[in-house]
């Protein structure tokens, strides 16, 4: 098991248009959507450039979201969007029981671990 998580961006990078396009389908709420947009693009940072740049960039958003006066709790609802949108693909890329929950873990680990950088970075003042 990868334990830094990024195995899976790796292997979801061609579907970030598509689950954005499904959250942006699903979601009412223009500030969840833009949060979506905001979210896949820390992710694609983290798959490329690793979990460190992942999480500078992770802070700096955060600090944006204050600036910008966007409750926390829009973050969180557009990240729920995004792993409930991306099951479908963890299920192709991490075939079997075992395998997805493999995916769905090291997804989950990855997306909590930008999380925490994004509310570091909200909460600073």
């Amino acid at each position: 098991m990868d334990t830094t998580g990024l195995e899976v961006l790796h292997r979801l990078a061609r579907r970030w248009p598509t689950i954005q396009a499904r959250c942006e389908e699903s979601l009412s709420e223009p500030q969840v959507a833009e949060s979506v947009r905001r979210l896949i693009g820390l992710l694609e940072t983290a798959q490329a450039g690793g979990l460190e740049a992942g999480l500078s960039a992770a802070a700096r958003l955060g600090a944006r979201l204050r600036a910008e006066g966007i409750p926390f709790a829009v973050m969180l609802e557009a990240m729920f969007q995004i792993r409930k949108m991306a099951r479908p693909f963890l299920v192709r890329e991490y075939p079997g029981v075992e395998g997805f929950l493999e995916g769905q873990l090291q997804f989950e680990e990855v997306c909590n671990t930008l999380l925490k950088g994004v509310s570091k970075g909200y909460q600073r003042p």
